[in-house]
């Protein structure tokens, strides 16, 4: 019994000192510690003039070429942010470097910004390099105090400069936290290693889905990989499928096909060689949030409201309402006389800052509205019902996606043009801030508002979306419908009368590069919607003497865009008509569902011809920046909008003809988006095990200020664009010079890589929804004895086409099987008395019957 006791007690105060200790582990600060992918980010060179030096990644070294010093040291530096010293904890900092001629380098770690406060800096010295020869350091330090706003530079200008001109050569550098304690000190998200050579979609595939990773390798032999469940153990293997040479990427690669393996499950891996991929999940629900993540971004566009708990999610993501009212003056010096302001309160902001941009609205108000027909259509419209979105109007009866519709469709309603004015009818392209540098963390009111006058293509965008809206509300608020429809054709009949306002050119003059006809793909894409929704004539007879009857557009016009293969953007509109009319009457237009697969084809023809499954081609485009122009090879900015609208007419193409290869398109392009793609990374915000985390967004910029918030998860980027190569001044004969799938930075401050818009968002919703919806392929509906048209109607339409098979039988040439409703193999009076018996019946009054013989 005594030693029964005194183990009791010895065994409680080991716990208690067990209990009482704080375990230490070592933790990488930094996101990146070497180069050998390739690439430097989150590594950057900080510049006092762009002619000191420049930087680029060449055999797994990051070189700085030094042409100028400077005047001080740090007029040349190498910067790492983004992360914190903790006060008493230990650190190990660690770097190799190499130089072509003797020089000399400053290391520090400390404050970002004020008061510069340095935590380490090897006792104020800097380092000796001596030619070719490397530099290795390994150092420790105990911090004194709290550095939330870290950074480790290295200063090479000034007095420390060599003979220039010369190479400085980071080989690896590494800073570990010593002290971590791993309850409260975060993990940096790393920057992605070489050991990531197989690149996957990072979220997950669905178990019935294709399912393909992309392995960089410099093996000219296909190669045996496996793939391995969360334990460890091998679940499938192969042999890899030789690609070879992937030119938007720059890499020898080959495609891993693991399609055959259907078991759902978590932590899934990828292993070839000595490369691996990171984990993900095989499942049925895999965008099932994504879905919902991406359309609350319109939340947080909202102008005009106040963005606040619980809609927002998390309190540091909540704002003022600095625009309600929003009433925007005519800008000054524009020869236009309109109303002197307008109300304007409501919509969304088209991108990161105060700016509504009608072109961009419209196209995100037609996709919603379109993604919603287009479930509705199909029988999968549950997923948008009330109470799924989490927005103030969640709870009134109403499906949440038409709501948040509806809050955009408004706002844009307000920019009509009153009668009265000139222009009436019409809609300004756009409306913005015009004070330069705009508080946008403050919460006092916008003062300085201007709209800028109504054009042609803008008024069209209002029509389009506004006859779109009509029809979806028609039975749940005829009001709002009826305001809609009249909107619509007010602005058709202005946009008539009115039919060649451009928007100002920025030289001041209409662009002369516009054809005459340059409006004639909104004038189609708003006779579409108004037909649709009106049924009149006038509608009709435009459509169809349009160039643009059924046709959907392989190629875009628009002058950054132009020669780029795709049907949609925000100047190449006519293909949003022609899916319009495929989805509502494909039978009334044969010829647009045959253009939109024809389309779809070239499409999947693009993507099988890239490592990665993008369905973008590289082509030649101008650029402009700042007062910088020529052309450039590759990709143009928003090149995810540009694959993803390419994603889309291959969605449709699969809605409409269930061919499995269309859906299998989508798929891919989705893995590009997630981490299937040479810079493995997510595009999407807080979705993968590598998202990209600073968007150019004035609110969500902690990059910029970390009393600003992180972004929301579900925010797409504009992703990888070769402007970034003129934006660093290199062309394709500098060692700098980045292939198109590589040109990307995750950087608040590179709004050509990381822009997000309402546009974007709204192409990424479209696309998360059709795949967790399986494609969104309608629900076979039970055939109506006598509609041999199948337009929902037995009337004299269909007695017209029997009588012109009447009296044939199933060998002779002029035999409808449609026509011959009783199925006997003979087309007589039999038939005639089937559609007698049903004469008049019309689906929409009586659903759900069903006949019999």
């Amino acid at each position: 019994m005594f030693k029964k006791t005194v183990l009791a007690a010895i065994s409680a105060s080991v716990l208690t000192l067990v209990s009482s200790i704080t375990f230490a582990f070592s933790v990488e600060v930094l996101q990146r510690t070497d180069f050998t992918d390739g690439l430097s980010s989150p590594w950057k060179l900080n510049l006092s003039n762009q002619n000191n030096a420049y930087s680029y990644v060449k055999d797994e070294r990051l070189v700085v070429h030094m042409d100028q010093k400077g005047t001080n040291k740090w007029d040349v530096a190498v910067e790492h942010n983004d992360f914190t010293i903790y006060n008493g904890h230990k650190y190990t900092v660690k770097f190799k470097v190499t130089a072509s001629k003797n020089c000399k380098i400053y290391a520090k770690i400390g404050d970002r910004g004020e008061p510069y406060g340095e935590a380490w800096n090897n006792n104020w010295s800097p380092y000796a390099l001596t030619a070719d020869k490397v530099l290795e350091i390994n150092d420790t330090f105990t911090a004194t105090k709290d550095y939330k706003d870290a950074q480790l530079a290295f200063h090479l200008g000034g007095e420390l400069a060599g003979s220039l001109p010369y190479d400085v050569k980071f080989i690896s550098i590494s800073l570990n936290d010593d002290s971590a304690d791993p309850k409260s000190t975060p993990t940096p998200t790393p920057v992605i290693t070489p050991s990531m050579d197989i690149r996957v979609n990072q979220l997950g595939y669905y178990s019935d889905s294709i399912k393909k990773a992309t392995i960089k390798t410099d093996s000219t032999s296909t190669l045996d990989w496996e793939l391995k469940n969360s334990l460890g153990v091998v679940v499938a293997s192969g042999k890899t499928q030789a690609f070879g040479q992937n030119h938007a990427s720059g890499e020898n690669v080959q495609i891993i096909d693991f399609s055959s393996y259907t078991t759902p499950g978590t932590g899934y891996k990828l292993f070839a060689g000595n490369a691996s991929s990171h984990s993900f999940d095989i499942g049925n629900n895999i965008y099932s949030q994504l879905q919902y993540d991406a359309l609350k971004y319109f939340y947080h566009a909202r102008s005009g409201i106040e963005i606040k708990i619980p809609y927002c999610v998390e309190s540091q993501w909540a704002r003022a309402a600095r625009d309600n009212p929003d009433k925007a003056r005519l800008v000054p010096g524009i020869n236009y006389t309109g109303p002197s302001t307008l109300d304007v309160t409501g919509g969304w902001y088209d991108g990161g800052f105060y700016t509504k941009y009608t072109s961009y609205n419209a196209m995100a108000l037609w996709k919603i509205q379109n993604q919603y027909e287009n479930a509705k259509i199909t029988g999968k419209s549950d997923a948008f019902k009330d109470n799924t979105m989490n927005i103030p109007e969640s709870g009134n009866g109403i499906p949440d996606i038409l709501d948040e519709a509806r809050w955009g469709m408004e706002g844009m309603l307000k920019l009509q043009i009153p009668q009265g004015f000139d222009r009436a009818g019409m809609a300004p392209y756009q409306i913005n801030e015009a004070v330069i540098g705009l508080d946008v963390a403050g919460t006092g009111p916008l003062i300085s508002r201007v709209y800028y006058p109504p054009t042609t293509d803008a008024t069209l965008n209002l029509a389009s979306c506004a006859a779109q809206a009509a029809r979806l509300w028609k039975s749940i608020d005829t009001v709002f419908s009826d305001k809609c429809v009249a909107a619509a054709e007010t602005a058709w009949a202005a946009a008539m009368k009115n039919p060649a306002i451009y928007q100002p050119h920025p030289s001041g003059q209409a662009p002369s590069s516009y054809p005459n006809d340059y409006f004639e793909d909104e004038f189609y894409w708003a006779a579409c919607e108004l037909y649709l929704t009106t049924g009149k004539n006038l509608y009709l007879d435009y459509i169809k003497t349009s160039k643009y009857f059924c046709q959907m557009p392989v190629k875009l016009t628009a002058y950054f865009n132009d020669g780029f293969q795709g049907s949609i953007d925000r100047n190449t509109t006519a293909g949003l008509g022609t899916l319009s009319l495929a989805l509502n009457k494909a039978s009334e237009f044969p010829a647009a569902v045959k253009n939109i697969t024809n389309a779809a084809d070239l499409y999947l023809s693009i993507q099988r011809e890239q490592g990665y499954g993008m369905p973008l081609a590289e082509n030649s485009f101008p650029y402009k920046i700042g007062s910088t122009s020529g052309i450039l090879d590759g990709y143009p900015n928003e090149s995810n909008l540009l694959g993803a609208n390419n994603g889309i007419i291959m969605a449709y193409a699969y809605s409409l003809t269930g061919d499995k290869k269309y859906l299998n398109g989508v798929g891919e392009f989705m893995d590009y988006l997630l981490g299937r793609n040479p810079i493995v990374k997510s595009y999407i915000t807080g979705y993968g095990k590598n998202p990209v985390k600073n968007p150019y967004h004035a609110f969500f910029a902690y990059q910029d200020d970390k009393s600003f918030p992180k972004a929301p998860g579900g925010f797409l980027v504009s992703g990888a664009t070769s402007s970034l190569n003129a934006m660093r001044f290199v062309n394709a004969d500098d060692p700098r010079y980045l292939p198109a799938q590589k040109s990307y930075e995750d950087d608040y401050y590179n709004y050509f890589t990381n822009e997000v818009n309402v546009d974007l968002n709204a192409s990424l919703a479209w696309l998360a929804s059709f795949e967790e919806a399986k494609g969104l392929i309608p629900t076979p509906k039970k055939p109506i004895p006598g509609d041999i048209n199948e337009d929902g109607k037995v009337n004299m339409g269909d007695l017209v086409l029997l009588a012109i098979s009447f009296n044939s039988t199933y060998q002779d040439p002029n035999y409808n099987n449609k026509c011959d409703v009783n199925n006997d193999g003979v087309i007589n009076m039999h038939d005639v008395m089937v559609i007698a018996m049903r004469f008049g019946y019309n689906e929409s009054i009586e659903p759900g019957t069903v006949y019999a013989f």
